[in-house]
């Protein structure tokens, strides 16, 4: 620009203090957030494609071999940076399964209890629903998926499974009714 634009410029600049010259933080921080909510989104859909690809294919192999994490992004339709932009391996995609599936099925337990007037009754449905985990493909895709979490399951062994507390929270309020 000629030096008469220039000056101008500085002119006009040096009359506005800064504050109004920058943009407001209001405005900043409702772009970020937009830009993030599309960002977060996006990546909750590749985590669950991931966690569904991932049983998928655990299931399919069952426990006679392991899936490759290449098996499973590219039944997710996704790269590998997908993958290790979510989980740092395999065994820590295992363990978000498992915490998947135990978030399931307090889910499942809860909408039992709840068809259920009597504590008696939320007992027996908590002990059915448990217990339905434990036949055909649920109990084959559990076994699966287990089989494959290698270091991701060491503690399933000694019976404290991380989602078995809030599977036994939801029976205190009924063995409280029975006394």
């Amino acid at each position: 620009p000629s030096v008469g634009i220039q000056n101008m410029i500085l002119t006009i600049e040096n009359a506005i203090p800064s504050s109004e010259v920058s943009v407001p933080t209001g405005v900043a921080d409702r772009i970020v957030r937009r830009t993030l909510a599309k960002r977060e989104g996006d990546y909750a859909n590749e985590v669950r494609r991931l966690l569904d690809a991932a049983l998928e294919v655990m299931r399919r192999c069952g426990t006679s071999s392991r899936p490759r994490v290449a098996d499973i992004v590219a039944r997710a339709g996704l790269s590998n940076d997908a993958f290790y932009r979510h989980f740092k391996s395999k065994d820590a995609l295992v363990t978000a399964l498992l915490e998947d599936g135990g978030e399931r099925l307090c889910s499942y337990l809860e909408y039992q209890l709840a068809k259920e007037p009597t504590p008696e009754g939320q007992v027996r449905r908590w002990v059915e629903g448990v217990l339905s985990q434990a036949v055909g493909d649920v109990a084959a895709t559990t076994l699966a998926v287990m089989w494959n979490g290698g270091s991701a399951g060491a503690g399933l062994a000694a019976g404290r499974h991380f989602a078995s507390a809030p599977v036994a929270t939801l029976l205190h309020e009924p063995f409280a009714a029975l006394g």
